[in-house]
């Protein structure tokens, strides 16, 4: 009746992007730990977790800073600690379940922190130049009931959060208790036939700035203030599903309402500006997002073939009222069009994927800038996110081959062994724009190209 479950994560990734007169170093890491206990009694299940989470990411530029040739290096850091207890009821077999629990959440946060130096080498080891810590504290509650009966299924949450941004300086602090509510429903009319229709009201405390450049490893990741408050969404969601013997077919739309996004308005600013710190060119809007998604599952028992296929098709809008006017303009992943199969068979494994491009922001022109010693071209955008990158198309192929040796106190071991290729068309599919200020040209990079894998996985089974 006890369970006690360890789990650790850790990851560093890097990478530099060159020219001829600039460089990039980008990178990103990652350390979390979970450790969770259950405790099972006849209709009753009881759970303890703890877990901890470091991430940083960092980016490295070198530019002419007040005049002089300077290494600035720009990160983001989270601190988490999040405690949870809950515990679930089944009634009446099972067909009626309760679950409620409690979970608190401490943070640190530094957003755009940045460091100045002289030279590459010293940039690590120097103190931040500019620094915003906040250290939010979030507690919540929840109950949850769910209805499983033979040809209905329903389920309603509600979620309270307190929420305490410890910012530094008053101006920045915002506290509060917001709610969140989901609901669903699941209905078979008959056998292999149904339809199901779901309803959320969201809330998210810390905001991702959209518009950085695509490419950048510098996600800031930032909390809410009295300027930049909680988001919020509302989704509405239906559909239908049906099942005949080794198909599957679900076909559904939704429809989504986004409040209080945060979009940040001058990237640059970052660099060239590096005490301002990052509130200073934030803007706060809305969005929406509808679309239609439709998942085909298939399977041959007497071959062992599998297959599926999806595919969605959805808009996705941004609005700020000092930007472009108030009018929308594309969010910088609205890919009209989404599609991924995949298939396995005998060990053989493929996938494909075929989406739209990502937006960029380029300029849609030029014009004359006079001033009274000098007359300056500049360049003119309509909005952001006015450019349309090329179709993303990718296809991979591998193959897996399991067998078993020997034995551990009785218990054979396993192995598998896959072989794979990533991008066997070598489709050099976009990542991000560049501009060459010598060319006065546009260059799209490409960042993976064909290439080989190996993944192997030696387990006991018991």
């Amino acid at each position: 009746r006890h369970e006690v479950t360890v789990s650790g994560f850790g990851s560093r990734d890097g990478y530099m992007i060159g020219f001829p007169d600039v460089e990039y170093t980008l990178g990103w890491e990652n350390a979390m730990g979970h450790l969770s206990y259950r405790f099972k009694l006849p209709s009753t299940t009881v759970k303890a977790d703890v877990s901890y989470n470091h991430f940083r990411n960092n980016m490295e530029h070198a530019m002419v800073l007040r005049g002089e040739s300077s290494y600035v290096q720009l990160q983001t850091r989270i601190e988490e600690q999040r405690y949870v207890v809950s515990a679930e009821h089944s009634l009446f077999d099972g067909r009626f379940l309760v679950s409620e629990g409690l979970s608190h959440q401490r943070m640190v946060m530094s957003p755009g922190a940045a460091k100045v130096s002289e030279s590459k080498i010293k940039v690590v080891e120097d103190s931040p130049y500019t620094e915003h810590v906040s250290r939010p504290v979030m507690t919540s509650g929840f109950v949850e009931l769910s209805l499983r009966t033979s040809p209905l299924d329903m389920n309603a949450t509600v979620r309270a959060n307190h929420y305490d941004n410890r910012a530094p300086f008053s101006w920045d602090k915002w506290k509060g208790t917001l709610w969140e509510f989901s609901t669903s429903a699941k209905w078979r009319m008959i056998e292999g036939l149904g339809i199901e229709a779901t309803y959320d009201n969201r809330v998210q405390f810390d905001h991702t700035l959209e518009g950085t450049p695509l490419g950048w490893s510098l996600d800031l990741v930032v909390p809410c203030t009295k300027r930049l408050v909680p988001e919020r969404a509302r989704q509405v969601y239906g559909g239908i599903f049906a099942s005949y013997e080794g198909h599957a077919l679900t076909l559904g739309g939704y429809y989504k309402k986004m409040r209080n996004l945060v979009y940040y308005t001058d990237a640059m600013a970052m660099f060239t500006s590096v005490a301002g710190g990052w509130n200073d060119h934030a803007q706060v809007g809305d969005g929406t997002s509808f679309g239609a998604e439709l998942l085909y599952e298939g399977r041959l028992p007497e071959t062992g073939a599998e297959w599926s296929v999806a595919y969605t098709w959805s808009k996705t809008d941004r609005r700020f009222p000092y930007i472009d006017n108030g009018n929308p303009f594309p969010a910088r992943y609205d890919r009209r069009h989404i599609l991924h199969a995949s298939a396995q068979w005998k060990g053989i494994n493929t996938g494909f994927t075929l989406q739209s491009g990502h937006w960029e922001t380029v300029p849609a022109g030029q014009y004359v800038g006079r001033f009274p010693s000098a007359e300056i071209v500049l360049d003119y955008y309509t909005h952001p996110n006015n450019w349309q990158m090329p179709l993303y198309i990718r296809l991979d192929v591998g193959y897996q081959f399991d067998f078993q040796t020997g034995n551990v106190s009785g218990h054979p071991l396993s192995h598998s062994l896959t072989l794979g290729v990533f991008n066997v068309l070598n489709r050099h599919n976009p990542s991000m724009l560049t501009y060459d200020a010598e060319t006065k040209t546009w260059n799209q990079v490409s960042l993976f190209p064909v290439m080989p894998s190996i993944k192997y996985v030696l387990s006991i089974e018991r």
